[in-house]
């Protein structure tokens, strides 16, 4: 090895012997031409022994051009990563997840809101508009009464007072009295007869017994009758229903004629209504009279054994008007209804 390291610096004097053999060095240079620099192999052997030291350093040429190569290919590479870094753009920087997870918990939170308030808003809604008894867990079992429309009173002039007004001395209804007559109920089919306008007062005296008309006939000539008003209606379930209005010309006259020619007392009336054949006092209208602002109001029921219809009826009075309301129903005609009529009409009448 010292030998072969140190051979390169006195190979230069040497230099002539080794032209007379240019067979023998040419093709030391000529082979890194090829991919495979063993090749130089038995042509340089005839010479000395020493030859071949002197033509390592030729097939050393080979070696020393690969790295060249290498270099040339590692900075064409840098050049390639420059040119690359120059056309393009520098990327976004990456924002940590945890930065990231702030803004999407407020989205998600804000449309967690947004929808239980439009759910709660939309269900709120829909509760509200429904009736009470559409709502389940809030129905509660119907007691008979009929579905009237919303009532309101008559508007009155600032100097017409109400008949219970103790300016009104003569307790007179200053608004038109077919304004006063209790609407007929959801459902209702309306009665020709008594379409809710004046009717005649041979229509008022049929409804009690034929031994009875001739006698309320005078009466309310004597008294002063001034006008009769009634409607009434028959219910799906057959309950006939009528009210009649009968305005006279002072609350004294009306008095009268309701407690002497009616015989409207306490315990039972004095003339019965057509078909009954006994009545007596409802023991269930005792509490309601005090709903509404009437002067007086009594309520009668047949008493069995009645007829194919029991009939109940009653009467109110307030300043110069008389009430009459009647219903009859195949078989028990139901009391609730009946006491709903005279809360509502006696209500309309003060």
């Amino acid at each position: 090895m010292t030998d072969q390291l140190h051979s390169p610096v006195p190979a230069e004097p040497k230099a002539e012997p080794a032209t007379t053999e240019p067979a023998t060095t040419m093709p030391a240079l000529a082979e890194p031409a090829s991919a495979e620099p063993a090749s130089a192999e038995p042509a340089s052997a005839e010479p000395a022994s020493a030859e071949p030291a002197l033509a390592e350093p030729a097939s050393a040429g080979p070696a020393l051009a690969e790295p060249s190569a290498e270099l040339s290919a590692v900075s064409a590479e840098r050049e390639d990563e420059r040119t690359t870094e120059a056309v393009e753009p520098p990327a976004t920087p990456r924002i940590p997840l945890r930065e990231r997870r702030g803004p999407r918990a407020a989205v998600r939170w804000g449309l967690a809101v947004v929808l239980c308030a439009g759910l709660a808003g939309g269900s709120a809604a829909y509760v509200t508009s429904l009736h009470r008894a559409d709502v389940p867990g809030l129905s509660t079992k119907s007691d008979g009464r009929w579905d009237y429309s919303e009532l309101s009173l008559p508007a009155l002039r600032t100097d017409e007072p109400k008949p219970g007004d103790r300016a009104n001395t003569a307790g007179t209804h200053f608004a038109d009295p077919r304004d006063l007559l209790l609407p007929a109920p959801a459902g209702a089919k309306t009665d020709k007869a008594l379409p809710g306008g004046v009717v005649p007062v041979d229509r008022f005296v049929a409804e009690y017994g034929k031994d009875d008309r001739a006698k309320l006939r005078d009466a309310l000539d004597v008294t002063g009758l001034r006008q009769v008003t009634a409607r009434g209606w028959t219910m799906p379930d057959g309950t006939h229903a009528r009210v009649y209005l009968l305005r006279f010309p002072g609350a004294g006259y009306a008095a009268s004629f309701l407690g002497e020619d009616l015989g409207a007392r306490a315990q039972a009336p004095a003339i019965e209504p057509r078909g009954s054949s006994l009545s007596a006092r409802d023991p269930g209208w005792e509490p309601f009279p005090a709903a509404y602002e009437a002067g007086s109001g009594m309520a009668y029921a047949e008493e069995a054994p009645f007829g194919a219809r029991q009939i109940r009826h009653g009467y109110l009075r307030m300043g110069d008007t008389v009430a009459l309301v009647i219903t009859d129903h195949p078989g028990r005609t139901p009391a609730v209804p009946f006491r709903q009529m005279m809360i509502l009409q006696g209500q309309l009448l003060a």
